[in-house]
């Protein structure tokens, strides 16, 4: 492990002077706590997104029940996120009744992935037919891999925060250090 000291060096008159990049001060760490904390805050709800997404898939997958839907209607739609495809498809569940779920994909399909009238396979819990979803990598996989993303960036940047602090404690006792032995 390197010693403090290590990031100071002795400049042509034999002052100790910082590295080129020199770590912020504690005192500008203390003033941006508050912007750390929603760095915590954002990771910890995208961790709590990214549990609960993950249960929720586990569970429809592994203890759903699957059935054939047909696509009903298929919908272009817009808003101020952008533009989506909706696929309406009606399926029966195990207990014979028909249910309608509404799917919606986060571009829009061109072409549209599934045609009206196509029969394709739809995956829902027993005890919640209409929270069924299409049965497709996508729905699988995409938002997981969506919301891990944002998680780890966010503890990316709270390693970042946290090893800058422990930065700017280090510099600062070595600053401190070096002011005594003038």
């Amino acid at each position: 492990m390197r010693s403090p000291a290590s990031t100071l060096r002795r400049g042509p008159d034999n002052i100790l002077t910082a590295m080129a990049i020199a770590p912020p001060t504690a005192q500008a760490n203390k003033a941006l706590w508050p912007f750390y904390l929603v760095f915590v805050v954002f990771t910890g709800f995208c961790g709590l997104c990214l549990l609960g997404e993950i249960y929720t898939t586990y569970t429809r997958y592994h203890q759903g029940i699957t059935a054939v839907g047909t696509v009903q209607a298929v919908r272009n739609e817009s808003n101020t996120d952008g533009k989506w495809t909706a696929y309406d498809v009606t399926f029966k569940s195990h207990d014979g009744q028909a249910h309608t779920i509404n799917n919606h994909y986060s571009k829009a399909d061109n072409p549209a992935l599934y045609q009206v009238g196509q029969e394709i396979r739809v995956i829902y819990l027993p005890e919640d037919a209409d929270d069924g979803r299409i049965d497709s990598a996508r729905e699988k996989y995409w938002v997981v891999i969506g919301l891990s993303f944002m998680f780890l960036t966010g503890l990316g940047i709270l390693a970042f925060i946290f090893l800058n602090t422990r930065r700017a404690a280090a510099a600062s006792r070595v600053v401190g250090v070096a002011e005594e032995g003038h």
